[in-house]
């Protein structure tokens, strides 16, 4: 209902739900949906940094910690310009998915985005430094190296015939 502005006040609507979660969110850290509509709201409004430091919140030992964190990483880098998207964001994402744990099926997939994203930055003639990334050389045969273990480990674990050869036929 908040997406739009048709609704009368919508303005008003919004900035009253951010109050209240932002209240509920700093007040019960067990009431992670709260933390999900703040970061919803604040990233509606271009606060990208801020919805992060609020997924950031979440604690570990909440069953919504991944999720925070694949979030997080998402809102880090996709749908932005790759001229807008700095060394430290991709740095910081690849942190957040080294820190997930490896039983997370999610994990394959945000990897190939993280590293499909340095690649793009990589390409559009950015520098990085010469550490490494997630375990590879931050250059394009690294990177692209990366991508076509990701691909072909998405490949191993998809139950459906047609999805793994076209994942094979990409890692390829």
């Amino acid at each position: 209902m908040l997406d739009t502005d048709d609704v009368k006040d919508a303005e008003a609507l919004r900035r009253s739900a951010e109050r209240y979660y932002r209240t509920l969110w700093r007040t019960d850290h067990s009431v992670v949906s709260a933390a999900f509509g703040l970061t919803r709201l604040l990233a509606a409004r271009d606060d990208r940094r801020g919805a992060i430091e609020v997924l950031d919140q979440v604690p570990l030992t909440s069953r919504h910690y991944a999720e925070a964190q694949l979030t997080a990483v998402l809102m880090l880098l996709d749908d932005r310009p790759i001229a807008d998207v700095t060394e430290a964001d991709l740095r910081d994402a690849a942190q957040r998915v080294d820190h997930l744990a490896e039983t997370e099926p999610r994990v394959p997939q945000i990897r190939a985005l993280v590293l499909g994203t340095a690649l793009d930055w990589l390409r559009s003639g950015a520098t990085p430094t010469d550490d490494p990334f997630l375990g590879r050389p931050f250059d394009q045969r690294g990177l692209r190296v990366g991508i076509e273990e990701t691909l072909r480990e998405l490949a191993r674990h998809s139950p459906r015939r047609r999805h793994r050869y076209a994942l094979v036929d990409l890692a390829n």
